[in-house]
């Protein structure tokens, strides 16, 4: 009898087990089938635009709208052949020069200046950091009008030159790295400083090894910010041939005409480079952001 009861609270045990179990299961359906249906909304508009640019623009805007509407009848070229004849190419090789010089030059002088505000100790050090902070707070369009003005005297408006030198010293960027420099244990710098080690190798050898992460992501932060520029484009550039890729996609367009077809396939264009970009280099930059704010 003893032996009976004992084993009708075991299986009480199992069957609340599976019970439990069972439970966990459905509710991590429930929240994977959320997670794809509203996944899958966001991906509509994308899935618009790739379908949108490789077919006719007579279909884009048919009267009647089904579930193959996504997918198009015909598949053409017409549209990125129409948009690298009227000269995108040329706007597209100025972005991706303009974007990669920026990111690489950008972030070395953004490394050289976020290693001493973080690892050097000197007078001001601290004072001089707030206004590094203070300087990226202000807003670009205060400051675009009297550049302007500025470059323009100087000489160098319709140049790529003056699309480059604004975004080659951002704050944001000094600040990003000088988190992670700051992160690194002290100890390491005195054990280098003892060992007769110069500032360059600490730098070279010990810190951005260690910081890499934050490098990438830091460059990937200039790259999205020179990519998607519009209002200083706009402002300093007049010649087409000069212009870069999302300024001279709505340059294009006028009052009265529109091709919507040769939009939708420049709107293509200049969204998957940076989305290959980020795919590419989504670890590095999320672990960027993560640590911004750290110590």
């Amino acid at each position: 009898m003893a032996a009976i009861q004992s084993v009708e609270p075991d299986a009480k045990r199992t069957v609340r087990h599976h019970v439990a179990l069972r439970r966990r299961q459905l509710r991590r359906l429930f929240a994977t089938s959320a997670a794809l249906l509203i996944s899958l909304l966001f991906a509509v508009p994308f899935i618009w635009l790739v379908a949108s640019a490789f077919r006719p623009v007579t279909e884009t805007f048919q009267a009647h709208v089904d579930v193959w509407t996504f997918l198009p009848r015909r598949w053409t070229l017409e549209n990125f052949t129409s948009a690298f004849s009227r000269g995108f190419a040329a706007n597209l090789f100025n972005s991706l020069w303009v974007t990669g010089v920026s990111a690489l030059v950008g972030t070395a002088l953004a490394t050289l200046a976020a290693f001493p505000l973080a690892v050097m100790r000197f007078p001001g050090r601290d004072w001089l950091f707030v206004a590094v902070v203070f300087a990226f707070m202000i807003p670009f369009e205060v400051v675009a009008l009297p550049l302007t003005t500025v470059f323009t005297q100087m000489g160098l408006a319709n140049t790529l030159t003056a699309l480059i030198v604004p975004g080659l010293v951002h704050g944001l960027a000094i600040f990003n790295l000088r988190q992670f420099f700051l992160s690194i244990p002290r100890e390491q710098l005195e054990a280098a400083l003892l060992d007769g080690a110069s500032w360059w190798r600490i730098l070279l050898q010990i810190y951005l090894p260690l910081v890499r992460p934050a490098v990438i992501g830091t460059a990937m932060i200039l790259a999205m910010a020179q990519w998607n520029a519009w209002l200083w484009p706009s402002l300093i550039i007049t010649d087409n041939s000069k212009q870069t890729g999302a300024v001279a996609m709505g340059l294009s367009d006028s009052a009265y005409t529109q091709d919507y077809g040769l939009a939708f396939a420049e709107v293509f264009i200049l969204a998957l480079i940076p989305a290959l970009l980020i795919f590419f280099g989504q670890r590095s930059f999320t672990r960027s952001l993560s640590h911004t704010g750290g110590k």
